[in-house]
């Protein structure tokens, strides 16, 4: 029997992704590492693959993490072994447009029941970004460990992606992101969750995504209700409510023919007009009004009821990819609704660009590495604002959906001028 090793001062990491095959994947010394199974696992199951492996067992509450043999050795991978365990589960499955069936995944993480016994728990939904089109549920793994370590029970998702020849033309990637909301409820009982507190968390083009999930719940407009629709009970858990609590924005774009507008020629900008533009049918806004752009922006969609759910959003004064009118757009729009005293906040970090929000495992350390888009762009992706960004979101998320008692006390102050383009 072998134990999977790799010397303490490498990045460690493995990916377990559960569904209908069962793919283990780790990195060693020696490099990454992929074993795969045709016929499926249980949490506490057993399962053979004539090419691959005789046995796999997964014990998520031992020691001992991972068992399984390959036509050459047995192995052995234990928790206390790795920096970070990952599993992916699949949260929605449906058919397409062309028939065939698909299934998204998901990173979930829970509280330790011994330092937070006191339940159920509020959930967090995560949103990546990428353009609609790329990008990983990885890119907010600092967040969801910080989210468990506070007391939420967590889930980071993928999304079908807005590609060529893909399940994935709009409006999959709301569908998607509301298919994860349904599946933490539905799943409430299993993780101890209070459907009643569940906030969701976006950047960038997951931001968008996080902003529509809280807008578009419900409307008493007929030709908005009917736009909402097609956005409902697509996947799986068809009929369980939807609805978001708390909705947090770092580096959205909310205005797509406006950002449309602006985006200039250089990589990362290149890549955000081209998932705008893809996002829209492919077709380029005619005017910052076009109407085939304007359903697609958040602020369509606000109502008086919906204008009152708790808002934050998180710009850089540098990021040219979404700018911080963007979020003040959306702010002014909210805003209008609520009473005076009732303000929406914007945080504006002075110097901070598109991806200082977040921090990104290298794909060159990474089991689970971004696509093409992501990767071409690594170094920009510093994370020079990450632990700012955290502690500012949970400010939040603590005070509107754990009754933290103690005023939010942000890094910077919320602008108390903030100006659309």
């Amino acid at each position: 029997m072998s134990q999977v090793n790799e010397p303490s001062n490498r990045y460690k990491h493995m990916e377990i992704k559960l569904g209908e095959m069962i793919q283990l994947n780790w990195t060693t010394a020696q490099g990454e590492h992929s074993l795969v199974s045709d016929k499926g696992i249980k949490m506490t199951a057993e399962t053979a693959d004539e090419n691959f492996a005789s046995r796999l067992v997964y014990q998520p509450q031992e020691s001992t993490l991972f068992n399984f043999t390959t036509l050459d050795n047995q192995h052995v991978i234990k928790n206390r072994e790795w920096a970070e365990v990952t599993v992916i589960r699949p949260y929605c499955e449906g058919v397409d447009e062309n028939g065939k069936t698909y299934s998204v995944y998901m990173d979930l993480q829970t509280p330790n029941e011994n330092r937070f016994p006191e339940q159920p728990y509020p959930a967090l939904l995560f949103i990546h970004g990428g353009g609609w089109n790329s990008g990983s549920y990885a890119e907010l793994y600092r967040f969801i460990d910080v989210a468990k370590a506070h007391g939420y029970v967590a889930i980071s998702i993928d999304y079908r992606l807005n590609q060529p020849n893909s399940a994935g033309s709009w409006p999959a990637q709301i569908q998607d992101a509301k298919c994860a909301v349904r599946w933490l409820r539905e799943n409430a009982d299993t993780y101890q969750i209070d459907s009643d507190r569940i906030g969701v968390v976006g950047h960038s083009a997951g931001a968008h995504l996080a902003l529509l999930l809280g807008l578009t719940h419900a409307a008493t407009n007929p030709q908005i209700a009917e736009e909402i629709d097609t956005f409902k009970d697509a996947g799986s858990f068809s009929g369980v409510d939807d609805g978001v609590q708390a909705v947090v924005s770092i580096g959205g774009v909310t205005n797509l023919a406006k950002a449309y507008a602006y985006l200039g020629s250089d990589i990362m900008q290149t890549a955000a007009k081209s998932g705008i533009k893809t996002l829209a049918g492919n077709r380029a806004p005619t005017t910052i009004d076009d109407p085939d752009y304007e359903i697609l922006n958040p602020r369509h969609f606000i109502n008086r009821e919906n204008s009152q759910l708790p808002f934050l959003f998180i710009a850089g004064s540098k990021d040219s990819v979404a700018k911080t009118s963007q979020s003040c757009e959306t702010k002014n729009a909210l805003e209008h609704y609520r009473s005076a005293d009732d303000k929406v906040d914007v945080l504006e970090y002075p110097d901070a660009t598109h991806f200082d929000f977040i921090a990104v495992r290298k794909t060159s350390d990474s089991v689970n590495p971004l696509d093409d888009f992501a990767a071409s762009i690594t170094s920009a992706i510093s994370g020079a604002y990450v632990d700012q960004t955290i502690y500012d979101v949970f400010q939040f998320l603590d005070f509107h959906l754990k009754g933290n008692q103690q005023a939010i006390n942000y890094s910077v102050a919320p602008l108390e001028h903030c100006m659309e383009d």
